[in-house]
C-alpha cells in the first residue's frame, strides 16, 4: 500500500505544472459489505445486515490534458484525497447484537473521456486506509488497515458542477466493499 501511495504521489508534480481545475464534491451511497455466516467462527447467526448508507467528501485537481491531445476538454486525469463512511453493518448471534462500522481516507488517480456531450465516462484506481469500530455485548474492538480500491462511473459536466455517480470496489481485509454513489463536485 506504501508503494501504491507513493506511486500516487509521484504524479503531484506533474498535475502541479499543468493547467488544472481543483474540484471538492460531496457524494451519496449506498453501500454492501461482502460478509457471511462463515465469518463468525461457526456461532449461531440468526440476522446479517450487509448493506447501509453512506457519504464521501473528496478533494482533487483534474487536467483536462488538451496540451498532450490537442482535444481541450475531451480527456482528464486528476488526482482525489477523500474521506469515506460506508455506515455499519451488524448482526446478531446468540441474542447479542454486534454492529461494525467503517469509514477511511482514500487517494485515488481518476481519468476520464468525454463520451457525449458534457457526458464522461471515468475509472479511477487507488488505496483505502480505512478504520472498523466493533461493538456488541458490552465490549468493543477498532482494527484499521490500507487496501486498494478502484471503481467506473459516468460525469456530466454543466459549467463548473459536475454530476457524478458511479460504482467503487474497496478491499477491506479479507472482504468486499461495492459502493453505489450519486452526487455532485463543483470546480474552481
Amino acid at each position: 500500500m506504501k508503494m501504491q501511495l507513493a506511486g500516487l504521489a509521484l504524479l503531484l508534480p506533474g498535475l502541479a505544472l499543468a493547467e488544472t481545475a481543483p474540484y471538492i464534491g460531496v457524494q451519496g451511497q449506498y453501500s454492501r459489505v461482502d460478509i457471511n455466516r462463515s465469518d463468525f467462527d461457526g456461532l449461531a447467526v440468526s440476522r446479517i445486515d450487509k448493506s447501509d448508507y453512506g457519504y464521501a467528501v473528496r478533494v482533487g485537481m483534474q487536467d483536462d490534458l488538451s496540451s498532450f491531445t490537442g482535444n481541450s476538454g475531451r480527456n482528464t486525469v486528476g488526482l482525489e484525497l477523500g474521506y469515506i463512511d460506508f455506515g455499519e453493518v451488524s448482526a446478531t448471534t446468540g441474542g447479542t447484537d454486534v454492529t461494525a462500522e467503517l469509514d477511511g481516507i482514500e487517494l485515488a488517480v481518476i481519468g476520464s473521456t468525454q463520451v457525449y456531450n458534457h457526458t464522461h465516462v471515468y475509472l479511477r484506481v487507488g488505496g483505502l486506509s480505512w478504520n472498523t469500530d466493533t461493538s456488541g455485548a458490552g465490549a468493543s474492538d477498532s482494527n484499521d488497515g490500507q487496501d486498494v480500491l478502484g471503481g467506473a462511473g459516468l460525469m456530466y459536466f454543466i459549467n463548473h458542477v459536475q454530476i457524478r455517480g458511479g460504482y467503487d470496489y474497496y478491499k477491506v481485509d479479507d472482504h468486499q466493499v461495492d459502493a453505489y454513489s450519486l452526487g455532485a463536485q463543483f470546480r474552481f
